[in-house]
């Protein structure tokens, strides 16, 4: 499944979209592949064998000259495999179906294709997401059966077909995953699973994007052999599509961080001849553009691939530069007819060159101003309109991580990690806050490896924390929780514990108090001490049973709440559940966010509620939350494009005033305040 993950990312950047005229493009892709996902669950076999077959057969192409196919078979594929907790029992059930589809239609090409995937994602089911080193002994036998299943599959195929090519690229791109689990050598997979897609299918991109990830060293590729295999493109693609897909596949894995950023290995000139194919075939994208622009300034030609796509895309009127070097791209912003904000401030929290990671933000009701943790810069404390800290705080080589204020806003907890040696100093603290001042009140010393999350109870006399510890159980990963009252100065008590099970990235103090709230991938309910149920953890609400939650949010005064999910699409959608009773009251799509990890929160005005997101792209948007005769519906209410870095954190507040403020942190350092409805 991690490998699935991989590639599902992979393929959704390609499509991650800024703007209100970019939509009809996201839009597009999503309905392709909600048209394959609505056939699957409605058994018409024989209608999705006839749609893989005609959209095949004629190459068709969405508007951005990206396969068709490739939109039909991501929808199947994410639906179906991306959720690896489910039981072997529904993986099994899944399995039947595919069955269905094969006797129903005999001399289909597609689900064949579809089986391999399902054996190969079965085996990575087994064998778990992680190092080699950790998975478990009973993992390895069923990921290796499992993987051999996939390739007998593949070879029985073969056999029928007289080592004929297949005639569909998914066979093939599929197969790829069984070669890397099973460790296939380079020149077996481009003889046996390349060079047939090219005969077949050579603007199939999943497959040059596959076999570059199986020629990384983890995988047992050579050093740099990533590279001699972009340079092997032009050759092994005639004209035009040789050009477009190198430069497609450099700019999509530089800029992920998954291919080494190597100068006197790249060819310049063929990058430029494939940046312009590319922007021809989408000249409207402007996460395409701002991708392009950053990739040559890398590369030192920023000026100069800025005047090619000026003369290639009218409508890229700006470029600007931040202090840190990453530069976007301005696509008509004025276009932006229905924005409910404007920029409050963009500014840098830490410095362009400072070994430091902007880590976390809260704001505090008493003073109105804004608290962010700076990892080895400390705290850093500004008024809302003031361009410099009023109060820095730090302790010297202790990093800061996480910050929260309790709810009166009197106390500020700080988690934080020793890089001196000092393991005392790692841990939890708490600094009473002052107008212009901290001083710190209590301090547990405590191990933790990764942290989820952190969160005060009602009356702040508790913390709740979330953490990966850093030891093992029957040889799996250990996930708690734990609970510190910090008045009575007590060390950490461990209230659940699970191996392997939810991480319980996020905590949040419900409206009714009672209870914290968490997510990963399911809803769970803390309950606060004291209250009627025994400490630990409880799904809510059985009408979100299977649903994949990736984050939450409060609207209408605490009484509904707002899940974000991946849709039946792969794309996201907005489910609106009341609270006091966990029914759900209806969800709504929200088209364009098909990037990875969506951050989602809401800001309340005087005209009403507001859902805000961002994600791997920085990206903010916001959505304006009407209800009608008990239904929801969202209207976009623009985006805000930043600087390209991907978002840490996520959050909004009303100052003292009645303005309203989302915040949006990156991993750069850079922090963008809207304010919305001014």
């Amino acid at each position: 499944m991690k490998f699935i993950s991989l590639i599902c990312v992979f393929l959704l950047q390609q499509f991650s979209l800024c703007g209100q005229e970019f939509r009809d493009r996201i839009a597009e892709f999503d309905h392709y592949k909600a048209v394959s996902k609505k056939l699957f669950d409605q058994r018409n076999w024989q209608e999705l064998d006839d749609l893989f077959n005609s959209c095949r057969d004629a190459k068709e192409t969405l508007s951005n000259g990206e396969p068709k196919l490739f939109a039909y078979g991501l929808g199947i594929m994410i639906d179906a495999f991306h959720n690896h907790r489910d039981s072997d029992e529904e993986w099994s059930n899944h399995l039947k179906l595919l069955s269905q589809w094969d006797k129903a239609v005999p001399e289909s090409v597609t689900v064949t294709s579809y089986k391999i995937q399902f054996w190969n994602a079965f085996a990575w089911k087994a064998r778990g997401n992680d190092f080699a080193s950790n998975v478990p002994k009973d993992g390895w036998q069923p990921f290796r059966e499992r993987l051999n299943t996939a390739e007998s599959i593949f070879r029985k195929t073969l056999e029928r077909y007289k080592n004929q090519p297949y005639p569909c690229p998914i066979f093939y791109t599929t197969t790829m995953t069984t070669a890397l689990g099973q460790g296939w050598e380079v020149d077996k997979v481009l003889k046996e699973l390349l060079n047939p897609v090219i005969k077949i299918y050579p603007e199939y991109y999943k497959a040059y994007s596959l076999l570059s990830l199986i020629m990384e060293p983890k995988w047992g590729g050579k050093e740099n052999d990533d590279y001699r295999f972009y340079a092997m493109l032009p050759e092994l693609l005639n004209g035009e599509l040789g050009k477009e897909m190198y430069a497609r596949l450099l700019l999509v894995r530089v800029l992920a961080g998954i291919t080494d950023f190597q100068r006197d290995l790249l060819d310049w000139e063929l990058m430029k001849d494939g940046f312009v194919i590319m922007l021809k075939k989408g000249p409207e994208c402007q996460y395409q553009l701002c991708d392009i622009i950053k990739f040559a300034h890398r590369y030192g030609a920023k000026a100069e691939i800025l005047a090619l796509a000026k003369e290639t895309v009218p409508d890229l009127v700006d470029t600007v530069s931040n202090n840190n070097g990453y530069v976007r791209a301005v696509v008509m912003e004025s276009r932006e007819k229905n924005r409910a904000w404007v920029v409050h401030k963009d500014f840098q929290v830490t410095g362009a060159n400072e070994n430091t990671q902007l880590k976390d933000f809260s704001y505090n009701p008493i003073y109105d101003d804004m608290t962010f943790s700076c990892s080895n810069r400390g705290i850093k404390i500004y008024d809302i309109d003031a361009d410099l800290p009023k109060i820095e705080w730090q302790i010297p080589r202790v990093v800061m991580l996480l910050t929260k204020y309790s709810p009166d806003g009197k106390n500020l907890l700080v988690t934080s990690r020793d890089d001196s040696g000092k393991a005392e100093m790692t841990g939890l603290s708490i600094l009473a806050r002052e107008k212009d001042s901290l001083s710190p009140v209590s301090f547990s010393p405590m191990k933790y490896n990764v942290l989820g999350d952190v969160e005060f109870s009602h009356d702040g006399k508790k913390v709740y924390l979330t953490h990966r510890a850093d030891k093992r159980e029957e040889n799996k990963i250990l996930r708690e929780i734990y609970v510190w009252d910090w008045e009575k100065k007590s060390p950490p008590a461990r209230i659940h514990h699970e191996l392997s099970g939810p991480f319980y990235t996020r905590l949040e103090l419900s409206p009714s108090k009672r209870e914290i709230l968490s997510c990963d991938p399911h809803l769970y309910q803390i309950p606060i001490e004291g209250e009627s149920k025994a400490p630990g953890v409880y799904r809510f609400s059985k009408e979100l049973l299977g649903t994949h939650v990736e984050d939450f949010t409060f609207i209408e005064n605490g009484k509904t709440l707002v899940v974000s999910s991946p849709a039946e699409s792969g794309s996201r959608k907005f489910i609106f559940v009341d609270y006091s009773t966990g029914k759900m009251l209806g969800s709504v799509p929200a088209p364009h966010l098909n990037h990875m990890e969506t951050h989602i929160g809401s800001v309340s005005t005087k005209s009403g509620d507001f859902i805000t997101t961002s994600g791997l792209d920085g990206v903010i948007s916001l959505w304006k939350i009407i209800r009608e005769d008990g239904k929801y519906a969202v209207n976009s209410a623009g985006t805000y494009a930043g600087d390209g870095s991907r978002t840490c954190f996520l959050d909004s507040f009303t100052s003292k005033d009645g303005r309203s403020f989302v915040v949006n942190g990156t991993y750069s350092g850079s922090v963008r305040i809207l304010e919305v409805e001014r």
